[in-house]
């Protein structure tokens, strides 16, 4: 980011003017580039269950590409298994993802973590003070097509 700064010969970041919105987005490219390939983010990798029904899984499949994502062949590889779209739980909105002070974040279902917000809240059950951003998972996510074809909608991943 500093470097592509000092590369225009850029004083300050100026995401305000719109003379630099195609330098801003380029910037902003090269970022997401530099941090696929240091692997500190990754792409997903997706594999598509024989029983999502045909339109459902091309749709999946558009999207995906169109995102920079791959469509795996094989289980084994992948990041995420997309299962057959599912109806929303009728019970369960939110979950709280830690705790500060008289604070809670909570995570909203069938939302991604932009949406996340603050509530005061005193919940009845344990909420952890901190929360590891690591993720290892050995197990890839099991995820209803709705993960994929709600992108488009937020323009961002879901967790």
């Amino acid at each position: 980011m500093f470097r592509f700064k000092s590369e225009q010969r850029w004083r300050k970041f100026d995401f305000q003017n719109p003379s630099r919105k195609d330098l801003n987005v380029q910037m902003m490219m090269d970022i997401e580039s530099s941090l696929l390939s240091a692997e500190v983010i990754r792409s997903p990798c997706v594999f598509i269950r024989s029983d999502v029904d045909k339109a459902t899984a091309n749709k999946v499949k558009d999207i995906i590409v169109n995102r920079q994502g791959e469509i795996c062949e094989d289980e084994e590889e992948a990041s995420h298994i997309i299962y057959p779209t599912v109806d929303p739980l009728e019970e369960e909105y939110a979950r709280p993802v830690f705790k500060r002070g008289n604070n809670v974040l909570v995570h909203w279902y069938y939302f991604p973590d932009s949406h996340d917000t603050w509530a005061q809240a005193d919940l009845p059950i344990d909420v952890p003070e901190t929360v590891s951003w690591e993720c290892n998972r050995a197990e890839p996510w099991r995820v209803s097509a709705t993960w994929a074809l709600d992108v488009p909608q937020y323009n961002e991943w879901m967790n």
